[in-house]
């Protein structure tokens, strides 16, 4: 892993490491990046977060709490100020006790990762997904053939961040 991200450093066209990185909340991906890019800022995907949330927690608490839980789990993680976002959370800690050894960690343990109120200290462009560049990435996958003009490439990529704006907009 570590001779990976060194190469693709190398192949950058400053072979500056980079001032951000978005991952996936893989341990041994956290671990190279702080020996490979320690001046780095990392922040974790929110969609992959997303993603293991039900995996590690539905079970525990069935689907009604779960929904409720997830509601205020969002909240506390939208939450601009520290203060609020750690009275949040604790409270999301004693209302689920059902979820506390998976909340305390890997997830408290990691809210410098995730949550808006230590990421938003840092310029992301607004990105705490790395969905979004996955889903441009599908999308000119799907647009681009032999008969396919650029013109209609970048018309269906404009339409698609219109789209991701309207939706940060919704969510902000």
């Amino acid at each position: 892993m570590q001779a990976f991200l060194n190469d693709k450093t190398q192949e950058n066209a400053t072979g500056a490491e980079p001032q951000v990185i978005i991952t996936d909340m893989d341990p041994v991906m956290d671990a190279t990046c702080k020996i490979v890019y320690p001046n780095t800022y990392h922040v974790y995907c929110i969609w992959h977060l997303s993603q293991n949330l039900p995996k590690n927690l539905k079970s525990k608490l069935g689907n009604i709490k779960y929904k409720e839980f997830i509601c205020e789990f969002w909240q506390a993680q939208n939450s601009l100020s520290v203060d609020i976002f750690e009275q949040r959370f604790q409270l999301i800690l004693e209302k689920y006790p059902n979820a506390s050894d998976y909340l305390q960690n890997p997830i408290y343990s990691t809210r410098q990762l995730w949550a808006c109120s230590f990421i938003n200290r840092i310029f992301t462009t607004g990105m705490q997904l790395t969905q979004y560049i996955e889903s441009i990435n599908a999308l000119v996958h799907k647009e681009v053939s032999s008969s396919s003009s650029m013109t209609n490439v970048a018309e269906a990529i404009n339409s698609q961040m219109q789209k991701e704006d309207l939706n940060m907009c919704f969510i902000s």
